[in-house]
């Protein structure tokens, strides 16, 4: 808990001075790296997506090799982050490559130049109070 709180009080020192590209990259850097050194993931294990403002669709702030690969509309039945999103709670998926779900993303090569395709996945709202605004997924690939 002392490090979520560390990683709190660098949020805040970070975005202190108002929005900047580089504070909101350096905190998503660090949430990531976060979540890799304490369930000991890869860095393309731990996925984190944000909504727009009108909340309709989900995009990747995190990994940096998925940020511009696209957009996955809150109401797709078949993407795992929009049922988390929607049903408003966390869930774990130990036999995802057996699940329907969108493939899509799996594919797009990661750091290493290879596929790896996602076998276990487990997801969390990210909320402040009472409004959500994405979803953190953290992986096992194969």
């Amino acid at each position: 808990m002392k490090d979520i709180n560390l990683l709190i009080e660098k949020f805040k020192m970070n975005t202190g001075g108002g929005h900047s590209d580089a504070a909101f990259k350096a905190v998503i850097n660090d949430i990531a790296k976060f979540y890799c050194d304490n369930f000991d993931l890869d860095s393309d294990e731990v996925a984190i997506l944000l909504t727009d403002k009108d909340n309709m669709v989900m995009s990747f702030a995190y990994p940096e090799h998925l940020v511009n690969a696209g957009m996955i509309p809150v109401s797709s039945p078949d993407a795992f982050a929009a049922r988390v999103y929607k049903m408003n709670r966390g869930m774990i998926e130990n036999n995802f490559n057996q699940m329907k779900h969108l493939h899509l993303f799996e594919y797009i090569k990661g750091p290493n130049e290879k596929v790896r395709r996602i076998w276990k996945m487990m997801s969390a709202i990210i909320h402040a109070g009472d409004l959500k605004f994405g979803i953190i997924e953290l992986s096992r690939k194969g």
